[in-house]
């Protein structure tokens, strides 16, 4: 027998952690949502190292640098501009399933046109950015909000935990895929090859059936009053209140560690090497810090079995705390990948315990709104981090600066003790309108 299925204050449930995944891989409905999810993380991530190295062919490093900024400044601003405004109301008002394939065939269409394109410019790149900020800020909450109507209450922490790991295996596996492509046909064949996951993705989501969603006869699309509605939800609900502030503090923070985390492979770990050298010790750092990413959110779902999510969520955020403090004391590089692997397996389990808790704890009616704010917010404040590590980063050495990020995750992970409720629900006793 494995870990126990579901542990919550009101019922204890004993099943075996295998039999909740191969129960959700039996449900054809997410494992068809799950599958257009791969397919297209995959294409992004292709499609970013592309990007890079278009614009690396074409600029000088000066120019490489405030370019990339601004292809990534803009992708993630127009996703928090359009995810606090209109995608909540969007994704809430009219069908998800809708919602989804728009937004995958925009994409779609934005990446063709660089396709097409005989030389794409670098304006033209950061336009397709920003269309793809804009309506990814519409897709995922609308995924995240149909979750639970696909999968069994009990299975949600799992099919979160599947969504997640595989996300960050796309991370890891996207950019080598990218490479490839870039080096066998050029950079056209990555931004076809997104396109493609697009429209794939589109495809998949067009056979996927989802019940109905009640509306007045008279229900019209009000985006203004909808926003207001969401708003006000979002400030007297303290379990949505308190995830908006603790991931937004999570994502400032975390614009810091890919910052710094190059100037601690030049400057400490390895200070009289070269770029081969660099390259390989960052690359080890990025490897287990996926790696840890993948398997926490893989963990998470057992670990929910056996810790409340309130503690599994403190818990993750004090091992990422840890994780910085040791890193900022250590030049010992077999150190330093053994804390950020753990860095990253918390990182998961925050992710798969966060959104768990406000699929279940958030009313239907207002499921895409509060994912929008969260996500969009989240977006927000990682601009905003990574504005003031560019304005204040030169000054500081890396050590001092992972040190003052491990402090600051300690202080988040105090605020998160307050402003989360102890009794955020992880699983549900009823099961969902549609079997698997």
């Amino acid at each position: 027998m494995g870990p126990p299925d579901l542990i919550s204050d009101a019922d204890c449930v004993r099943a075996t952690g295998g039999a909740r995944a191969r129960r959700l891989l039996k449900n054809r409905r997410f494992v068809r949502l799950w599958i257009a999810q791969i397919i297209s993380n995959l294409g992004d991530w292709a499609y970013l190292i592309a990007v890079e190295i278009g614009f690396a062919a074409t600029l000088n490093s000066h120019q490489l640098v405030r370019v990339m900024a601004l292809f990534l400044g803009v992708e993630g601003l127009t996703s928090a501009v359009v995810g606090l405004t209109v995608a909540g109301p969007i994704v809430d008002r009219f069908p998800r399933r809708t919602v989804m394939i728009v937004a995958d065939l925009a994409r779609c269409l934005a990446v063709a046109t660089l396709v097409l394109s005989s030389g794409p410019t670098w304006i033209h790149v950061v336009a397709v950015a920003a269309t793809l900020g804009a309506f990814r800020s519409m897709f995922h909450p609308a995924m995240m909000a149909t979750v639970p109507d696909l999968v069994d209450g009990d299975s949600i922490v799992v099919a979160n935990g599947f969504l997640t790991s595989t996300f960050h295996l796309a991370i890891m596996i996207g950019p080598a895929l990218g490479a490839g492509l870039v080096t066998a046909i050029g950079t056209s064949g990555a931004f076809a090859l997104n396109a493609a996951s697009f429209a794939v993705s589109a495809l998949l989501l067009l056979g996927l059936r989802l019940p109905e969603r009640l509306r007045a006869p008279d229900d019209r699309f009000t985006p203004l009053a909808d926003l207001r509605e969401g708003a006000a939800y979002l400030i007297r609900s303290r379990l949505a209140r308190g995830i908006a502030i603790v991931m937004a503090s999570v994502l400032m923070l975390l614009a810091g560690q890919g910052a710094f985390q190059i100037a601690l492979v030049k400057e400490i770990l390895a200070p009289g090497g070269g770029p081969a050298e660099w390259a390989a010790i960052l690359g080890g750092m990025t490897a287990a810090f996926g790696v840890g990413m993948v398997a926490g959110s893989l963990l998470a779902p057992w670990l929910s079995g056996r810790i409340r999510g309130w503690t599994l969520l403190i818990g993750a955020l004090l091992v990422v705390t840890v994780s910085f403090l040791v890193v900022s004391q250590t030049a010992v590089i077999p150190v330093v990948l053994a804390a950020w692997a753990c860095n990253g397996l918390a990182g998961g389990c925050v992710n798969v315990t966060y959104e768990t808790m406000l699929q279940l704890g958030t009313p239907e009616r207002f499921r895409g709104r509060v994912f929008a704010t969260v996500e969009s917010g989240s977006d927000g404040a990682y601009v905003v981090g990574a504005a003031i590590v560019a304005a204040v980063g030169a000054s500081l050495n890396p050590s001092t600066a992972l040190l003052a990020i491990g402090v600051c995750f300690l202080g988040v992970a105090g605020v998160a003790a307050l402003v989360i409720p102890r009794n955020a629900p992880m699983a549900l006793r009823e099961p969902a309108r549609l079997p698997g």
